[in-house]
């Protein structure tokens, strides 16, 4: 199988692109599968502030062969995410989301970028049926089940979380979640650079180096890299899957950034309060 699954260098991947597809409103079924499109309002998220925007919940779903997706080995591709409706610029924000996801979660070769939610559907169920025909008697179906949520909406911010959960017939199935902070005024995708002052590196890896020992419960004295620490090295440093929540700002850090796949994926949340010192103004609170 030709495609690329990029799990590992997604997080670069989305924060340095965004494609604007200009074909993010096509939706053609393809022959013997079966592909549902459907809306539902959801307001103003969570706020009711008046420069919040207006979004509504899309759910993408395409089965090999008609199958239910909640059948036993059945191969599915299923997505809900945000498309959004007001502010001064929705449509960049949409189409930089539908990019991400169309074309930087499963990729059929190097430099033949899927261009729709169908085409990623397709290349992803084709694999699965080419690993059917190579291996007739593995029964396993693959699986791409993808969420994504607003999780701030106000004061000019937008903070969209996607998750997602994938098995392609591996050891193990594998898992992603990025945060998507843009400036709702010009449609700008905000990078930690972005949202602190200059100058922050040292100080917030400080902090960084900090929570994550409160987190591990060990001290500032025992390695990172240690078997109660369980990073690859001993250090810690801040990354650019950053979100602005409601209650505090959040660091992600997905399964091999860091760490070893069993020890999972790492969540580092700061209230605004303990860095207020290196927030610049705009994002204080």
């Amino acid at each position: 199988m030709k495609n690329i699954l990029l799990i590992g260098s997604v997080l670069f991947l989305f924060l340095g692109c965004g494609k604007k597809n200009e074909a993010y409103d096509n939706k053609d079924a393809a022959k013997n599968q079966t592909m549902q499109v459907v809306g539902q309002k959801a307001g103003e998220s969570n706020t009711s502030a008046p420069d919040s925007m207006l979004y509504e919940m899309k759910k993408f779903v395409k089965t090999y062969k008609g199958c239910k997706e909640d059948s036993e080995n059945c191969s599915y591709l299923k997505m809900e995410y945000p498309v959004f409706s007001s502010g001064k610029s929705y449509n960049e924000i949409n189409k930089f989301i539908y990019g991400f996801l169309a074309d930087s979660i499963y990729n059929i070769e190097e430099g033949r970028p899927n261009k729709t939610l169908e085409a990623l559907a397709d290349n992803f169920l084709k694999d699965y049926e080419t690993m059917k025909n190579e291996q007739p008697d593995r029964e396993l179906g693959f699986a791409l089940d993808l969420t994504g949520s607003v999780v701030y909406n106000k004061n000019n911010i937008l903070t969209v979380d996607i998750g997602y959960y994938i098995f392609t017939g591996g050891a193990h199935p594998n898992s992603y979640e990025g945060y998507f902070v843009f400036n709702t005024d010009n449609g700008k995708l905000l990078h930690t650079k972005d949202i602190f002052v200059n100058g922050f590196e040292s100080k917030l890896n400080k902090l960084i180096d900090k929570k994550y020992r409160e987190f591990r419960g060990i001290s500032d004295k025992e390695r990172l890299d240690s078997e109660k620490g369980m990073l690859f090295e001993n250090k810690i440093s801040f990354n650019d899957n950053v979100g602005l929540l409601n209650d505090g700002v959040v660091f992600f850090y997905n399964s091999y950034e860091i760490a070893a796949y069993a020890v999972g994926q790492t969540e580092l949340k700061f209230t605004y309060k303990e860095l207020s010192d290196l927030l610049r103004p705009e994002f204080k609170k």
